[in-house]
């Protein structure tokens, strides 16, 4: 293999198959190989953890023919055959309660691109992404995707701009006033870029562990990045000063209809910069990540926002789409005297998701699946819950603040971050607040 490493500029060609992979310090060279799973002492295992497995992979597959224009990882365009289709807003697992939520992403905040048709697993809610950066993602928040800054701005502008334009169509049609409609041919949001936000550096990467990246399509080449001052920097210029991870966009699909929604990514990305605002600050942020993070959890609030009589007329149950026979939450709605309350913390919501497909499952043994599911259901919300939720988002006299707290934990589910898990090699000199049960989970 053809390594393009001189004076250790941190790029690299791909490899050929009976090559061997360039070394980095600490990392000397491996054969490059294609295994296949190594079969158990009795060549037995459990029948539901391979149908569960092999569901899994079926449905990657199906799903692998719909990310035409992706070279693959979201957030590191590094193709693999191992890559997981990663949701934006989690599934649920529950039909009726799906339904609420579909509802409230297309109606309630109306900032899907198709109305009738979107469902969670529709290609604009699916990114693809290297397992581990997924599980970082959707289980330890380590970090957080947004749109670059300059997206960010555009977006806000666009935001602004619409809800003025709502606001006034609702003057206009008092008798039916119509929910926020997005002008998606706008070409500002066919050109986005995209950023990451490193909310636990020590745990995101370990010490001296890269992080490849794709640099250029022809010929393919790929750059090594590492953690250094709490961003990713250009392995070979590790200086605090140098350069950060640059804004990325490595999905361009094929039909505009299917591209990433960027304000889906902003209620994923606002997850988890709430749950970290809460729990450790924004104090130990780079002051770039800081402003990116002020600039999401801006565009967060403009999403929620809404023209009062919209609210009353949704109080009212005029935008109810969801079929009674789907939603058994409309059955409740007709025999609570009183909307169900919750303990649940919004800011401890997002973690990750379901999928009844099997498409974001972890291939892990049947123990730890177990352990995963038993956590999973314990946390879950129930449907009263669920319930008391959606009616007090809907309530005009719930506040942006309440609103968007609540949203937070409807598209949740109710399940929260697990801890960190500390290892020998992770330092935390620079993570106050981890050790000692702080933190995620606490």
């Amino acid at each position: 293999m053809s390594a393009i490493i001189g004076g250790w500029i941190g790029k690299l060609s791909l490899p050929s198959p009976a090559s061997r992979l360039p070394s980095a310090p600490g990392f000397p060279p491996q054969p490059l190989r294609l295994t296949t799973p190594t079969p158990t002492p009795t060549d037995q295992g459990s029948t539901s953890t391979k149908r569960s497995r092999n569901a899994a992979i079926s449905a990657i597959d199906k799903l692998r023919k719909e990310f035409v224009g992706d070279v693959g990882c979201f957030l590191t365009g590094y193709p693999c055959i191992s890559l997981e289709v990663a949701h934006l807003v989690n599934p649920v697992r529950k039909k009726g309660e799906e339904a609420e939520v579909t509802k409230h992403l297309t109606t309630v905040l109306g900032i899907t691109r198709q109305q009738g048709n979107f469902s969670l697993d529709s290609m604009e809610n699916l990114a693809l992404l290297y397992p581990p950066y997924h599980r970082h993602l959707d289980v330890y928040a380590t970090y957080a995707l947004t749109l670059s800054e300059h997206s960010l701005q555009a977006v806000i502008q666009i935001l602004n701009a619409t809800n003025q334009k709502w606001e006034a169509s609702t003057k206009i049609f008092t008798e039916y006033p119509p929910p926020r409609t997005i002008d998606w041919l706008d070409p500002v949001l066919s050109r986005l870029n995209y950023d990451i936000i490193i909310l636990h550096p020590s745990f995101f990467l370990l010490p001296d562990q890269p992080l490849i990246a794709l640099e250029q399509h022809s010929p393919l080449t790929y750059r090594l990045w590492q953690v250094t001052g709490g961003e990713l920097r250009h392995w070979q210029a590790p200086d605090s000063d140098s350069d950060p991870y640059p804004p990325f966009c490595y999905s361009s699909r094929n039909h505009p209809d299917k591209t990433v929604n960027p304000f889906l990514l902003i209620l994923n990305a606002a997850s988890k910069l709430e749950h970290h605002r809460r729990h450790y600050s924004f104090e130990n942020l780079t002051e770039r990540q800081r402003r990116l993070a002020g600039l999401t959890l801006e565009a967060y609030t403009l999403i929620y926002y809404r023209p009062p009589l919209f609210a009353v007329k949704l109080a009212e149950g005029m935008y109810t789409t969801v079929d009674p026979s789907v939603s058994p939450l409309l059955a409740l709605a007709g025999t609570s005297q009183q909307p169900c309350s919750t303990s649940r913390d919004a800011n401890d919501s997002g973690g990750a998701g379901i999928d009844r497909t099997g498409i974001d499952r972890m291939e892990e043994d049947e123990e730890e699946r177990n352990d995963s599911d038993s956590e999973s259901d314990s946390e879950e919300l129930s449907t009263d819950e669920v319930y008391g939720i959606v009616t007090k988002i809907e309530d005009p006299r719930t506040t942006l603040d309440e609103r968007k707290e609540l949203g937070l934990l409807l598209l949740s589910g109710g399940r929260s971050y697990r801890p960190l898990p500390i290892l020998s090699t992770t330092e935390l000199s620079a993570e106050p607040g981890v050790i000692g049960g702080e933190g995620e989970g606490s």
